[in-house]
């Protein structure tokens, strides 16, 4: 360990080279991470473990938090793995899982009972940012759960039969 740190400060910075750290990091990013095996294997996991959270089952959410961690981390040289790797492909399966739940939650409930849910769906994502998600995704996500909850069926919501907005005024 004293040899490398004696190599970053006095051989890195001179020749203004990437950091012995930096260097790992990018290798083990190209070498591990991207390998296409345990790529695609990672985000299914990753994937999957939200989508059991979210039909209340009990997730490892230290696990989950700490792989995520590692994403962030490896953005050495400007290339942003958890956006790419996990954050995309994550904000799409929530934009499907929330268009469908909410068309069939919608159907078969009250207005006021759909508020309420939708009220309990952003309070868990909101939990779901803080225990383990990246800080920057909390607008993200936010912004395209309310959208497929509320913005998308605004219209249904002030026109149900009985229970909608308009019957409440």
């Amino acid at each position: 360990r004293d040899v490398l740190m004696f190599m970053d400060k006095n051989y890195v910075q001179v020749n203004k080279l990437m950091s012995v750290y930096d260097v790992c990091l990018q290798q083990f990013r190209e070498v591990i991470i991207f390998h296409a095996q345990v790529r695609k294997r990672m985000r299914s996991i990753l994937l999957e473990n939200v989508s059991l959270e979210r039909q209340g089952r009990v997730i490892d959410r230290g696990l989950t938090k700490s792989v995520l961690c590692m994403l962030v981390e490896l953005n050495v040289d400007g290339t942003n793995i958890y956006e790419s790797d996990f954050e995309q492909p994550f904000l799409e399966e929530t934009k499907q899982f929330y268009s469908a739940e909410s068309i069939e939650f919608l159907s078969k409930n009250t207005c006021q009972d759909y508020i309420t849910k939708v009220e309990v769906r952003l309070q868990e994502e909101a939990t779901r940012v803080q225990k383990y998600l990246y800080s920057l995704t909390e607008s993200k996500l936010r912004n395209l759960v309310e959208s497929e909850l509320i913005a998308a069926h605004s219209k249904t919501l002030l026109e149900m039969e009985n229970t909608g907005f308009l019957c409440m005024l």
